[in-house]
């Protein structure tokens, strides 16, 4: 899972023609494990473009649970992000789940 999560956050970031890029991972165990911000970014200089992350990912967190948590919402509100990822919930398949949020 891990490995396809990196793999498909990567190739839309490198499809994105821009050489820099911003991205916030929010997420949770699931996505700390193996160090998904860290994976998507290394996979991303290899192919020569810089990525800039942050990211909040404490154990056992919702999309809800982002949702309603100050620091998360500080992050998103910080803005300039060119994507967000999110990790809705574990178990859950959104493989081809689209999910758009508008914030200010």
């Amino acid at each position: 899972m891990h490995r396809y999560a990196a793999h498909q956050t990567w190739r839309h970031i490198c499809a994105s023609g821009q050489d820099t890029l911003s991205v916030l991972f929010l997420g949770n165990s699931y996505t700390s494990a193996n160090n998904l911000p860290q994976l998507v970014k290394n996979l991303t200089n290899s192919a020569g473009k810089t990525l800039l992350v942050d990211a909040n990912i404490p154990g056992g967190f919702t999309i809800s649970g982002h949702l309603n948590d100050a620091t998360s919402l500080n992050k998103i509100r910080q803005g300039n992000w060119d994507y967000i990822v999110i990790k809705l919930c574990c178990g859950i398949d959104v493989s081809h789940t689209t999910l758009d949020i508008s914030y200010q």
